[in-house]
């Protein structure tokens, strides 16, 4: 890729089968375990290979004030030293994150001649298979009986939907919004508080008093 590899790209093209790789890429990273060779292909914070789980979820402290979170295991490693660039002076706190984290790193080296393996470790052949994926994303036979109980309803497609949304909190509330780069304000419009579903519904001061006239 131009500007890196497939996982950091962010060239989507006009094509709907690539635009629909990068929608799903994110879905690889449940079951990739990097083996780091020079590191030149592995997220620092991002991938997993240091731990059974991404460096930002073991350190959330660190990874919220890292000056760069796409750095590569690479950009860290500094002449048989490990570095990595913070936006401001740590705390007493994150301090003892730190020297934490640095006792993981001590105990790996990375080698310049070799490059970056991953292995899948939801199959038993460790390498990808789309089966696996399906299989690990998918409920396996178990179904919640409260979400086969709304399918069940005697009500109009569209109302059975609704609350279908309103059970997984998908609804177009502000705070999902947010998630997607929504600038407004996040607070209702009719009693101020902070609009998340549980509230237009249940929270707000308007919806009990229209519960309360049922």
């Amino acid at each position: 890729m131009p500007d890196g590899n497939f996982f950091n790209s962010k060239y989507k093209g006009t094509s709907q089968f690539w635009q629909g790789l990068h929608k799903v890429k994110h879905l690889f990273k449940w079951g990739a375990l990097y083996k780091v060779g020079d590191g030149s292909l592995t997220a620092f914070w991002d991938d997993v290979w240091l731990g059974q789980s991404p460096l930002k979820t073991q350190f959330p402290n660190l990874f919220s004030i890292c000056e760069d979170p796409t750095v590569t295991v690479a950009d860290c490693w500094d002449h048989g030293a490990w570095s990595v660039n913070f936006r401001r002076s740590l705390s007493s706190r994150e301090g003892e994150s730190w020297e934490e984290l640095l006792d993981l790193l001590q105990s790996t080296d990375l080698d310049q001649e070799a490059r970056d393996d991953i292995i899948w470790d939801l199959d038993c052949s460790k390498s990808f298979t789309t089966k696996s994926l399906y299989r690990f994303i998918t409920p396996r036979g178990v179904c919640i009986s409260a979400s086969q109980d709304v399918w069940r309803t005697k009500l109009p497609l569209n109302i059975t939907i609704f609350f279908w949304q309103l059970q997984h909190n998908k609804l177009q509330v502000v705070a999902s919004l947010k998630k997607r780069g929504w600038t407004g304000e996040i607070y209702c419009c009719l009693c101020g508080e902070v609009e998340i579903t549980n509230h237009v519904f249940f929270g707000c001061s308007v919806a009990r008093f229209t519960w309360c006239c049922l």
